[in-house]
């Protein structure tokens, strides 16, 4: 008995070029709205969606485009939560000026994200040496200096090897030139 969907697995969705798919994701990645990106392309949401339980690499697409958007939410989010948002006042039907507005709430889901980004060891070491990052990225560099303390320990350590290295080679060099004399005067 042969499965009767395999037939269909490769064959292209109506309407669905891959230019469209392209379109529509990258319309996705920008705003996170499958139905605005479907509208963006012609398309039906239901279509979309069709195709999405259909083709498993379109399928990836979509939810890595659902991973863009999010963060292009997020900067959304926090300018609104710093930066406010601007909203025109009105006066017997004129406008007579504007206002900043305010919103704790997204002040406050901005700040949680934030919280959350605490949580990460990596970040937490390379905040506190900021200003070595950001010259590092201004110069082009590819790597941090180590951190000052690591550096002062290296630096004891090489000074001790150094150190140890010429006890060994003026206590040696000079059994070596012993035994050179000793040669010369047989």
């Amino acid at each position: 008995m042969t499965d009767i969907t395999e037939p269909f697995a490769h064959a292209p969705a109506r309407g669905w070029t891959p230019e469209l798919k392209a379109r529509f994701l990258d319309r996705l990645a920008a705003h996170g709205n499958a139905r605005a990106a479907c509208r963006a392309v012609d398309l039906s949401a239901e279509a979309a969606y069709r195709l999405r339980r259909r083709d498993p690499f379109f399928a990836r697409g979509w939810a890595a485009a659902l991973v863009l958007a999010r963060e292009n939410g997020v900067q959304a989010l926090a300018e609104r939560a710093i930066e406010g948002v601007e909203e025109q006042i009105y006066y017997r039907g004129e406008l007579v000026g504007t206002r900043r507005r305010y919103d704790a709430r997204l002040l406050l889901a901005h700040l949680a994200r934030l919280d959350a980004m605490v949580g990460d060891n990596a970040a937490c070491a390379d905040a506190g040496r900021f200003d070595e990052l950001l010259n590092c990225v201004a110069t082009g560099e590819l790597a941090l200096p180590p951190v000052r303390k690591d550096a002062v320990a290296a630096a004891g350590d090489e000074a001790r090897r150094n150190h140890r290295e010429k006890e060994l080679e003026v206590f040696y060099g000079a059994a070596e030139d012993d035994d050179q004399d000793e040669d010369d005067s047989s």
